[in-house]
């Protein structure tokens, strides 16, 4: 269908990857900042302030349309699974990332108390960035995608 294109999948865990190896860094440098400001019982938490790996993620759904494809991932987080929906679309000879939702908290209540959910208002995603300025303005952001 895309020629030489990797597949979405590969795509995105290849994208995984890097950021993993970007955080182990970053994590190695905060490390040193925690246990230079983090007192008792806080320091014993440390971890909890890290930034938390993803390249293991399970790969839930994929749903894929004539130039994008819709990606949901799955990843253990304490006693929780932590899940992320990448909306990818075809750019010349690859693939780009357009978007990212968080599954809501509220996935969790009934289904009549999720239509008054004020983070997702009943969608069961929601873009992070919905709350923050859009460049060129509001009218720009991406609607709501079930």
């Amino acid at each position: 269908m895309f020629g030489n294109m990797s597949s979405p999948e590969e795509f995105l865990r290849s994208f995984l990857r890097e950021r993993d190896s970007a955080y182990a860094g970053i994590n190695e440098r905060l490390s040193a900042v925690h246990t230079k400001y983090f007192g008792e019982p806080l320091s014993k938490h440390a971890s909890d302030f890290l930034l938390h790996e993803r390249a293991d993620a399970a790969f839930e759904v994929v749903h894929q349309l004539a130039d994008s494809v819709v990606i949901v991932t799955s990843w253990p987080f304490r006693n929780h699974n932590i899940r992320e929906r990448y909306h990818l679309a075809a750019m010349g000879a690859g693939w780009r990332i357009s978007r990212i939702d968080r599954e809501c908290f509220c996935h969790v209540w009934d289904a009549s108390q999720r239509k008054s959910c004020p983070q997702c208002h009943g969608e069961g995603w929601y873009d992070p960035r919905s709350n923050k300025a859009e460049p060129g303005g509001a009218a720009n952001a991406a609607p709501p995608h079930r």
